[in-house]
């Protein structure tokens, strides 16, 4: 229930029966002339101009020419175009040394040194897991219930708790036996 008033407009406050004023939030548009993006939020707006507005794509499908500037964008193609691969994305801007020092801060970045991963990690005990249980391998641990299968065992147990509530919790490593 609202009127609006210019900037500003009338809305009941949640909870009670009062009457009183809000505004509205701003819109931040883009300023490029030829872009008609506007954003409620600046920080989307300032993602929208360092990344996509004036840019030229940076991810590229892994399996045809298909690019783009949204790594989500490419994951989803590749689930529609490409349903029997594996969904990784190849950042065209990434520079490929073991060490690289990240944009945004001076923390060293450990990358993955598989040629079609494109991750990189803040810690090196998370590229080794990486390495270990998850890069360019199988999934490993299975739900006893359903046919779900997980890189890691965490995951797994996080999907036992959601979708098989009330039943026992275990989890099938498929390596080392039911653990």
């Amino acid at each position: 229930m609202s009127q609006n008033k210019g900037s500003t407009y009338w809305a009941i406050h949640p909870g009670t029966k009062r009457w009183n004023w809000r505004v509205k939030p701003t819109k931040y548009s883009c300023p490029n002339p030829n872009c008609q993006s506007v954003f409620v939020w600046k920080r989307n707006l300032t993602s929208h101009l360092r990344y996509q507005c004036g840019q030229q794509p940076r991810f590229k499908c892994p399996y045809c020419d298909y690019m783009c500037k949204v790594k989500a964008d490419i994951r989803k193609h590749i689930r529609v175009k490409h349903q029997d691969h594996d969904i990784y994305v190849i950042d065209i801007f990434q520079q490929w040394n073991k060490f690289q020092r990240s944009n945004d801060d001076d923390r060293i970045r450990f990358s993955c040194p598989n040629y079609n991963c494109s991750r990189a990690f803040s810690w090196k005990r998370n590229l080794t897991r990486h390495l270990k249980y998850e890069c360019g391998l199988q999934p490993r641990f299975k739900c006893p219930y359903c046919d779900y299968y997980s890189k890691l065992k965490g995951n797994l147990k996080k999907h036992l708790i959601r979708r098989h509530k009330n039943r026992k919790a275990y989890v099938v490593d498929l390596i080392q036996g039911t653990s």
